[in-house]
């Protein structure tokens, strides 16, 4: 039962990575943004900043699913579970890196996208 979890956690990782390319990389295709329910290109267009920044955020999720689920499952395989503080100190690092890179590139990704959605136009 202790394996199940970290290959799951992996597994789950590299959907979030599938997912990344359909929306960040391949949403232009018609094939692609009519799976997510896109009628038309036109659409299409108006929705790929935010499908962008959407594949984006799951690629920080398999990131730190990954990161996380990886060096468990090598402990469990191995029988290597001695140091519970180094074990600690690794999620630790996990759980706060991935957020902060996740707000990070979400801020950088989003502003050349589509920086009118980042700000309120400004009048005059």
């Amino acid at each position: 039962m202790n394996t199940i979890g970290p290959i799951a956690a992996c597994l789950a990782g590299l959907l979030h990575v599938a997912i990344f390319y359909l929306e960040a990389i391949a949403f232009s295709q018609p094939k692609i943004y009519r799976r997510f329910l896109v009628a038309d290109p036109n659409e299409a267009q108006t929705v790929k900043p935010w499908a962008f920044n959407q594949g984006f955020y799951n690629l920080f999720l398999a990131i730190g699913t990954l990161a996380g689920g990886q060096p468990l499952m090598r402990q469990r395989l191995a029988k290597d579970v001695t140091d519970e503080t180094s074990r600690r100190k690794r999620t630790a690092r996990v759980l706060t890196l991935t957020p902060a890179g996740d707000l990070l590139t979400r801020r950088l990704t989003l502003k050349p996208a589509s920086p009118s959605r980042i700000a309120p136009p400004r009048p005059g």
